[in-house]
């Protein structure tokens, strides 16, 4: 039980396949999407794979050429031609959909694509013998792609396990940016994947559902270099065409016996038949990018019947990414109850995160007593797609330009994601995670027929250029209603057969002066009505200084002893009236539940907090604006009006308010203060890890609801580990929105909804250097202050460190941290409180995405939501290291090792 126990906590898990009771389906090919890129017919290859030419895509562009295949191809393969794309647009897509290829939301499928040029390309590289340029998957930049020329051996492969997340799946080609070449591609492919294969279940388990890319899978014991198994109409091949290249290090052991049929994860027969097989110890090693993790599948059998009891093969596996990731001891004959040619895996629970060492061992040591060497017949490794393709153009938005593109058949060449990771040429979008369309440029398109009014359904549109078509009718009242609200920059020059608003005919010609007329009215209507607009707006804010009244501040320590409600001192409370939830409190009840603001509990930048409880006995927490608070109305308002219409379990929330005497707000009552007192030892006394990194998963929840759960989206602006309150129950809460910003206060947008020229507020420490130097916010600038709150957790250190000169210097906290890190020195810079009771792998993890956070380029920083499934994987790994510490638990699980796979 012992050996189980440490089996299970090493995360690595053994799984013996001795009786199928879960048989997958393996029908020759079904479900098999096989496209010749650049073919002109369908063909069955050498394997007995049908492939059919790409032209079904009706709307597929590009041109085709021949070349010649590998020597290792046969006479019909999808080697012999390309397609290259040399035109202007910023992508090409293939769209597998439902209808014509069976893809179904939710299912998970192999994608392949294979990139063969021969000798050379009929077009000129930026680099002479060398073509550069970017693979897409959906929303997504699957790889970056740097061909030699002339190519040798092998095509060039790329390969990814997705599940889908509608019902199609675009694989994309660009050429577009700094330094890349007009794409090829030679064949692509979709296989579905069954849902009980070790890959497909590591996809899964984690706390994120991510995209698993191929790295290696290698055959061990291969006939010769040129074997490489695929699917095979002979049934002993891959039935789900994957590919394994060989490997035919000696010695080797064979077998002619069908090993492994009928089993969960199904490997080939003909690489089960075969294994390659040391007499003491042997070692794989890769060389892997540092900051990457991975999902590793091995593959066993004892094939030999030379072993013909228990005890005479064991050897043990040890995993090391850098540290010890995991262990697991292996008697492959007595797994299988005495008897031979059964399948065998150990694979990884949850990925294995490669740190700054770059390299991932796989040890195999004979264990003593042992007659016989350890073996290894099969290997699979994935790198872990490290984006969060559940994002995407606006859902809303997508559909709108779907009837846009239907309305305008000319425009069906443009597929894929509208805006990510490359938007169509004729579109501008916002930078949101989730983006909208801001701008439609179809000038000089030869569009005819009226002008759709469902253009303006588009709700971040802010800028529609028609010019030079040859639209005719009205322009839809709509389009123009929003560019008299100065919403819209619309133009439609050069469209003689527009109708002006005030034309009765369903169909009209004007000339171009009558044009020329209509749109000079319409610009001096919109002139006009701005003006008036403004004046309106002029006219009100003198009124309002008129009426304002300088609100006097209390000279008291306490707050003002005023109860009347009729004395409010907030001039904007009618505003505040409006709110939907936030309850209204008398100044008198607010003296009643915090017995004469009797016990201050804590201090922040609006003023000082007390204790309170409601008349049901609930605690709250009681904030009453200080006259030195460099806070006012205006943040006060902020703060009501925001948690008036936002709740999240991760969010403080708002009982009410008061604004008689006093500005007065009222919190639920978080009985473990702020993760910054905690980490000063003032609060919680947070000596385990997986504590911090629980807290710190719950606020990138919050976080991330506020960007993307909010309609319009919220940027906090102070993120900071004060304002990060902790409950009875030791769950993270955001707190203090008084200078959050929305999209409805802002209208000097410039390209994006989510992107506000302001000015810059926050805490030191905490600030964008980026957002003080343009003075626009966006998501990112929280999601770098949440960067230094992660180094906080990390370290235990504040955002500025004192140094220990003696002279008052201080270094920034992420300045102080990096040269440690790029040593791979992690002990220099954890919190030497924290317990031993940790996983190295998890913490390296948790660095990575802080310095993600707060890298200087705003554009390459993560998305709170890619920050907190990043967080989420994390904490996964320290709460599944002790999963199956105790014999009860061990004894229950011992069943399915045998049985079960899983």
């Amino acid at each position: 039980m012992r050996l189980l126990a440490k089996l299970r906590s090493s995360r690595i898990f053994i799984a013996s396949f001795i009786i199928c009771f879960t048989c997958i389906n393996t029908r020759a090919q079904e479900g098999f999407i096989s496209i010749d890129c650049g073919g002109s017919e369908s063909y069955v290859d050498e394997n007995g794979i049908s492939w059919d030419p790409d032209s079904h895509f009706s709307n597929i562009a590009g041109n085709t050429t021949t070349v010649t295949p590998p020597a290792s191809a046969g006479s019909s393969s999808p080697l012999s031609k390309i397609r290259y794309f040399p035109g202007e647009q910023n992508k090409y897509c293939y769209v597998f959909n439902q209808k014509d290829h069976g893809v179904s939301k939710g299912a998970t499928y192999l994608i392949r694509a294979s990139f063969w040029a021969g000798a050379t390309l009929p077009y000129d590289t930026q680099i002479e013998n060398q073509a550069t340029f970017k693979l897409l998957i959906d929303a997504d930049v699957w790889d970056e792609l740097s061909i030699r020329l002339p190519q040798t051996g092998r095509e060039e492969t790329r390969e990814i396990y997705l599940s889908a997340l509608k019902d199609t799946i675009d694989v994309c080609l660009t050429g577009k940016g700094t330094g890349l070449d007009i794409p090829f591609i030679s064949s692509l492919v979709l296989r579905p994947l069954y849902v009980n294969l070790t890959s497909v279940q590591n996809m899964h388990n984690a706390a994120r559902n991510r995209a698993l890319m191929s790295r290696h899978r290698i055959n061990y014991g291969a006939a010769s270099n040129d074997e490489y198994i695929r699917y095979q109409s002979d049934g002993l091949g891959d039935p789900y065409d994957r590919i394994w290249e060989p490997d035919i290090t000696e010695p080797i052991l064979t077998t002619t016996a069908n090993v492994g049929t009928n089993v969960f994860d199904h490997p080939p027969v003909r690489v089960m038949q075969r294994a390659y097989e040391s007499s003491d110890f042997f070692n794989i090693s890769f060389n892997l990018a540092s900051g990457t993790s991975y999902h590793f599948t091995l593959y066993y059998s004892e094939i030999s019947t030379n072993v013909t009891m228990d005890g005479e093969r064991v050897f043990s596996l040890q995993v090391f990414n850098g540290s010890d990731f995991g262990s697991a001891m292996l008697d492959l004959f007595k797994l299988a109850n005495n008897t031979h040619n059964n399948v065998y895996i150990t694979y990884s629970i949850y990925p294995m995160y490669i740190g700054s060492a770059g390299v991932a061992n796989f040890a195999f040591t004979k264990q003593n007593g042992s007659r016989f060497g350890p073996i290894i017949c099969g290997l699979e490794l994935f790198q872990v797609f490290d984006n969060d393709m559940s994002l995407g153009t606006d859902d809303d938005e997508v559909a709108t330009l779907k009837d846009i593109m239907s309305f305008f058949p000319s425009l069906d060449i443009w597929t894929g994601d509208p805006c990510l990771p490359y938007a169509y040429n004729w579109l501008t979008c916002t930078n949101d995670s989730r983006p909208y369309i801001s701008t439609i440029d179809l000038h000089n398109n030869s569009l005819t027929g009226p002008i759709p009014d469902f253009l303006g359904a588009l709700p971040a549109l802010t800028t529609l250029n028609l010019d030079n078509n040859n639209f005719s009718g009205q322009v839809p009242k709509n389009l123009l209603d929003k560019v008299a609200r100065s919403e819209l920059k619309l133009s439609f020059a050069g469209n003689a057969y527009l109708c002006n608003a005030d034309s009765n005919q369903g169909f009209c010609t004007i000339n171009s002066s009558s044009n020329k007329k209509s749109n000079l009215g319409l610009i001096v209507g919109v002139a006009v009505g701005c003006v008036l607009l403004a004046l309106v707006i002029i006219s009100s804010v003198a009124l309002y200084c008129k009426k304002a009244k300088p609100r006097v501040p209390s000279d008291n320590t306490a707050p003002q002893q005023n109860t009347a409600k009729s004395d409010s001192v907030f001039h904007n409370r009618s505003i505040v009236s409006k709110t939907n939830q936030a309850q209204e409190f008398t100044y008198q009840e607010i003296k009643s539940m915090t017995n004469d603001f009797r016990k201050e509990i804590g201090k922040g930048g609006f003023g000082p907090v007390y204790l309170g409880t409601l008349k049901n006995g609930k605690n709250v927490a009681v904030k009453v604006l200080s006259k030195d608070s460099g806070q006012g109305e205006n943040e006060f308002l902020n703060e009501v009006e925001l948690l008036s219409r936002v709740h999240h379990k991760n969010l403080v929330s708002l009982v009410g308010y008061c604004t008689e005497a006093e500005l007065i707000l009222v919190y639920e009552f978080m009985a473990n203060g702020s993760l910054f007192d905690s980490l000063k030892g003032k609060g919680l006394n947070l000596t385990l890890w997986k504590d911090r990194l629980k807290i710190a998963a719950d606020a990138a929840e919050g976080l991330d609801y506020l960007h993307r759960g909010c309609d319009p989206s919220i940027i906090h602006r102070d993120v900071k580990s004060s304002n990060i309150l902790l409950s009875k129950d030791f769950e993270g809460k955001i707190s203090d929105f008084g200078i959050s910003k929305s999209r409805q206060y802002d209208t000097s947008t410039i390209t994006g909804n989510s992107q506000l020229y302001t000015v810059v507020q926050g805490s030191f420490g905490y600030l964008d250097p980026a957002y003080a130097e343009t003075n626009i916010a966006t998501h990112s600038i929280d999601v770098y202050a949440f960067g230094i709150v992660l180094f906080e957790l990390i370290s235990g250190k504040p955002p500025m460190i004192q140094q220990a000169t003696g002279m008052g210097e201080y270094i920034h906290i992420v300045k102080w941290a990096k040269p440690h890190i790029e040593r791979g020195d992690l002990s220099s810079i954890v919190d030497p409180r924290l317990s031993d009771d940790l996983n190295v792998s998890s913490i390296w993890k948790v660095v990575d995405i802080a310095l993600m956070c707060v890298d200087y380029d705003r554009k390459k920083r993560p998305t709170m939501n890619e920050v907190k499934l990043e967080l989420q994987s994390a904490l996964s790994m320290e709460f599944q290291i002790g999963l199956y510490d105790t014999t009860e638990q061990v004894t229950s699980f011992t069943e399915n090792i045998h049985v079960n796979a899983r």
